[in-house]
């Protein structure tokens, strides 16, 4: 406490941890260490009974060190004859290996990072006698430094396309192959490897502002009016080590373009190679209602907007490690090139896009429209019963597309992009909805018994069931037929029903029997409670 009017908090925080993991063999192990630190000094000022200003300013450092038990040690790969992969002594290790039936191989990757936040955050709540209002606002400027390589030893595919036999067109038959006799033959259907020479280091800034008031107009009703405003543009590169792929209008021609450069075909886009949205904006409202009813009833509704202010940290951060910054393949075995395991990345041809992840410069946060509506009323003394509707609008969601991904033989003279291998194009024109109706029961502890359950009948339909499409391995199945992807969500269940119960036996000190003489120790402060829960399933989603 400085003065009367003035309050200054400081606080440090320190953990650390080191632990060794295994995974699904023995001998697939590794070594992790992590060091955070978290610091904030906060001055609280009183400047009257109706006015109270904030200002915080916040640190925060994590590091993390992961190493496998091959790392600097023992060259896996080249002792197997693996080629085509990273040789650097710290990617040391067992390739990725996955099958359809069996259980793969999946070695820990080296990752060396250090992250960093500072946060400077200004609140004012000025209380008047019908209205609270606050405004505030905050800036905070992140660093991510890493030094990690995605698929550094490369990841393979069996599927038992290889060992499949051949239908009249040409075409694998399916259920005629095993995976796991393509693996023993050393031919996988696709590999894929992410590597680079260097570390990266992302950078990023943003600031939110925001203002709200709850206001009272009587005894009996509540609002709650705001608007918020997020400034959250694309992270940067600090040496420009980042690539995307620009595409025409027709999807029949791909450059790669790097910070500071033109995208050719969509102009200039900045150094995050995302064109920044300056226009998020979310208003937020909410009523609470006490009608003049005899039975305690209150009615509530709000509406709210919210953006996924993460998904430039998933899109961003997938625009590194890419050519020509570093190594980067997407192949699939044709008969032009059947992909082995030791020859699973042959040189690309000169002057050919070998990028594996474009997102679309015109890229937009997705956001949520969230709306709800509910009466709950008093039945009895100890009981209420709530009606609620809630639904959902998810808009600009991401949607992963494979724009150059043929299917049948000959597959790299089919592709609609010659110049260009098989790679993932994020964009953001995906869409959701949801409504749900509840009803809830809940009995309050009387006589030593509780219950309180809910029951949910919801729907859910989306054509991309994921937020962020550059962290997913879930993308669009046909790629010339995006309406296809519309229908229920991989999430949806159309009916739920949850209770929770507990009840306190009556025995013991001051209940109906065993309530004196010396069982009443054992006997008394014994109580039943469990909770059960019903749902029906998950659509199944079909896939070739």
């Amino acid at each position: 406490t400085l003065t009367q009017k003035l309050n200054l908090s400081g606080v440090y925080n320190y953990s650390s941890s080191r632990n060794r993991g295994y995974n699904s063999f023995p001998d697939e192990s590794s070594n992790n260490s992590s060091l955070g630190q978290n610091a904030s000094l906060t001055l609280g000022q009183t400047l009257s009974r109706t006015l109270v200003h904030t200002t915080a300013i916040n640190w925060n450092r994590s590091s993390i060190n992961t190493l496998n038990g091959y790392a600097n040690q023992d060259n896996i790969e080249g002792a197997l004859g693996i080629g085509g992969v990273s040789t650097a002594p710290i990617n040391y290790g067992l390739p990725q290996v996955s099958f359809t039936n069996f259980t793969g191989l999946n070695d820990t990757l080296p990752n060396i990072t250090h992250n960093q936040q500072w946060r400077f955050t200004d609140a004012l709540t000025v209380v008047k006698a019908k209205h609270t209002f606050r405004v505030g606002m905050e800036f905070r400027k992140n660093q991510n430094n890493k030094l990690t390589q995605p698929l550094a030893r490369g990841s393979y595919t069996f599927s038992g396309a290889l060992t499949a036999q051949l239908g009249a067109n040409g075409l694998p038959v399916s259920g005629t192959g095993l995976d796991f006799a393509d693996f023993l033959l050393g031919l996988p259907y696709s590999t894929n490897e992410k590597f680079g020479a260097s570390a990266t280091y992302m950078r990023y800034w943003g600031a939110i502002g925001y203002v709200q008031d709850d206001w009272r107009p009587t005894s009996r009703l509540s609002l709650t009016l705001g608007l918020r405003y997020e400034l959250l543009p694309p992270w940067t590169e600090l040496n420009g080590h980042m690539s995307n792929i620009d595409i025409n209008s027709g999807f029949t021609q791909a450059v790669v373009y790097t910070p500071g450069q033109g995208a050719p075909f969509s102009g200039s886009v900045g150094n995050g190679l995302i064109r920044p949205d300056y226009n998020n904006f979310a208003p937020r409202f909410g009523l609470a209602w006490r009608p003049p009813l005899k039975k305690n009833t209150t009615v509530r509704a709000g509406y709210s907007w919210f953006y996924n202010s993460s998904a430039y940290n998933q899109v961003s951060n997938a625009l590194v490690n890419q050519p020509p910054f570093s190594q980067a393949q997407l192949r699939y075995t044709s008969d032009a090139q059947i992909l082995t395991l030791a020859n699973g990345f042959p040189t690309a041809p000169a002057g050919s896009v070998q990028n594996t992840i474009a997102v679309d410069p015109n890229y937009k946060v997705g956001y949520a429209q969230i709306w709800n509506a509910s009466i709950e009323t008093q039945i009895v003394r100890n009981m209420t019963l709530e009606m609620v509707y809630t639904g959902t609008k998810g808009t600009r969601l991401d949607l992963l597309r494979s724009p150059n991904v043929t299917v049948g033989t000959g597959l790299d003279a089919a592709r609609l992009i010659p110049n260009a291998a098989a790679f993932s194009y994020d964009q953001s024109n995906a869409d959701s909805i949801y409504h749900a109706l509840q009803v809830r029961l809940t009995r309050r502890m009387s006589k030593g018994f509780m219950i309180n359950g809910s029951y949910t009948y919801g729907k859910s339909i989306d054509d991309a069931s994921s937020l962020n499409g550059a962290g997913s391995q879930v993308g669009v199945m046909n790629d010339q037929n995006f309406r296809g992807e519309r229908g229920l969500s991989s999430f949806d269940v159309r009916h739920q029903l949850s209770v929770n119960y507990n009840y306190e036996l009556p025995f013991g000190e001051r209940k109906t029997w065993l309530n004196h003489g010396k069982i009443t120790g054992f006997a008394g402060n014994w109580a039943l409670s469990g909770s059960t829960s019903l749902r029906t399933g998950s659509p199944s989603t079909v896939r070739l």
